[in-house]
């Protein structure tokens, strides 16, 4: 059977083939640069006039397009919201990842220090993008959880899985002396039953104590981040730095606690 070959070598068929997937793919480029382009303003618009007052309208008069032919690619200003949210997230997550992975794995501290220090380092960065997923909720609107939820929680991951570590090396030791845990605080043992989910199903062989250690030090960190962040300590703080060093020394000596506690 004879088939019949263009002069490039393809047959028609192969090239009718190829014609509607390079069409598409050429859309959807078009489609990603544009949604691009909108969330591009839509951050712009966030650090000067906040999330509250973002506006679908305001940014398709930026791109000189109509509200409704925005609508084909933000479906509303909850849409907006939710893939601002998920790209904050995705953002902090990368620095923070990417300081902790270069700490040694046996050195609990240093990957504590990291994951703080980077979040600082992001928050102070990105100050409106940190406010909009750690400080106050936009009014009327919720984010939806099957959207923002894996991005969400890569920071706490990389926080719980130090955790996680610590115990494991708490268990060594003791094993090594020939010591048991001592019994756990029943409060604390309430406290964490809520954290055993899917994502930090892996938690339910550390110590309640130990998690309760480490979440509190987190708390701490969080803390100093965002009265440092939300201007709490005042316009033009001298020796934030060497305020926030003190907080981080604190926070390691609360989740280190179970460290010094259960090793010999």
């Amino acid at each position: 059977m004879l088939v019949r070959m263009d002069s490039d070598g393809g047959t028609r068929a192969e090239k009718r083939s190829r014609a509607p997937k390079t069409a598409q793919g050429i859309r959807e480029r078009n489609r990603a640069a544009i949604e691009s382009e909108i969330l591009a303003i839509a951050k712009r618009h966030l650090t000067q006039v906040g999330a509250p007052a973002l506006s679908l309208r305001s940014i398709a008069k930026e791109l000189e397009m109509t509200p409704s032919a925005l609508y084909r690619y933000i479906e509303n200003r909850d849409e907006l919201l939710t893939r601002l949210i998920v790209e904050s997230f995705t953002s902090l997550s990368t620095a923070v990842t990417k300081a902790e992975a270069r700490v040694d794995r046996s050195d609990f501290e240093g990957r504590f220090r990291a994951l703080a220090t980077s979040l600082r380092k992001w928050a102070l960065a990105k100050p409106h993008e940190f406010g909009l997923i750690y400080g106050t909720p936009v009014p009327g609107f919720k984010a939806s959880p099957t959207r923002t939820l894996e991005a969400g929680t890569r920071v706490f991951l990389l926080l719980a899985q130090l955790g996680a570590d610590m115990q494991a090396f708490i268990d060594q030791q003791l094993q090594k002396s020939g010591k048991y845990m001592e019994s756990t605080d029943l409060l604390d043992t309430a406290a964490v039953e809520g954290l055993f989910t899917d994502y930090f199903d892996f938690l339910q062989d550390v110590s309640p104590e130990l998690i309760m250690n480490v979440l509190a030090a987190w708390n701490l960190i969080m803390g100093g981040v965002s009265a440092e962040v939300f201007g709490h300590y005042g316009p033009d703080v001298a020796g934030a730095h060497a305020m926030f060093d003190a907080w981080v020394d604190r926070a390691w000596r609360v989740a280190a606690g179970g460290l010094n506690t259960h090793t010999p």
